[in-house]
């Protein structure tokens, strides 16, 4: 991971292009991609490969999703809310989550059953358990038009919270989750490679995290829709029955 965040900063780029509606993507992307493959490959030659720019390689029972840079517009326009993303899945069950926020050159790893780390130091949800009192993350896009539990719970947390961020990388917003700097993070469409590292950051740092109709199976989470909370709010998600 400390390599990829060098090669963040030393891959010189001078364009981004449109892969899609919305969805940026650089030279740097690609390039931070393979690396990761090359590095875990020479621990684990065996293991196989999703990742968001080259797609499945190899085929195993230990998969590794990767995001090279999760907030890619963040990252081009120069905005301080970009990571790096690594999540190990084996037999279909998240193992190890590994975020890396890369301006402020931040850390953020779980293995599943020994608990969150930032920096190698433990990390602990909120223990917030007011709405009123609480910030939330929220994420959304073009997919997302006509989405009327999500636009239903974003206006409810518009009104009864503290506020109500959106940064470009969902990682890194599911690990503000886990470290207390959010009450909650929610996001519906996401892919694999962005939130199965971050999901179980929360889980292991104490929190909560399901889709929006409350399921938390291993492939629902990996399914991308997804709402984080510290598990503590009274009412727990009511808020997505606020229509």
């Amino acid at each position: 991971m400390e390599q990829a965040a060098v090669l963040h900063r030393d891959l010189e780029w001078d364009s981004a292009d449109l892969k899609s509606p919305q969805q940026l993507v650089t030279k740097v992307d690609f390039e931070v991609e393979q690396r990761i493959k090359e590095h875990v490959s020479e621990q684990f030659s065996t293991h196989a490969f999703v990742g968001e720019e080259e797609g499945v390689v190899g085929n195993s029972d230990a998969v590794w999703y990767i995001d090279p840079i999760d907030g890619t517009t963040d990252f081009v326009y120069g905005l301080p809310h970009s990571s790096i993303s690594l999540a190990l899945v084996v037999d279909g069950t998240r193992k190890v989550g590994i975020v890396h926020h890369l301006q402020s050159d931040t850390t953020y790893a779980a293995v599943r059953g020994e608990g969150a780390y930032r920096d190698g130091d433990p990390i602990s949800v909120s223990t917030e358990t007011a709405l009123d009192r609480s910030l939330f993350g929220i994420g959304f896009s073009r997919k997302d038009t006509g989405d009327r539990t999500l636009r239903s719970a974003f206006e409810y947390l518009l009104d009864e919270t503290l506020g109500v961020r959106r940064y470009g990388s969902a990682a890194l917003q599911l690990c503000y989750t886990a470290d207390g700097t959010f009450e909650g993070f929610l996001h519906r469409n996401l892919s694999a490679w962005d939130v199965a590292a971050g999901t179980l950051i929360v889980e292991e740092a104490g929190g909560t995290v399901t889709d929006f109709d409350g399921n938390a199976t291993e492939q629902t989470l990996l399914d991308g829709d997804i709402v984080a909370t510290n598990g503590n709010l009274r009412g727990g998600t009511d808020f997505l029955n606020s229509s």
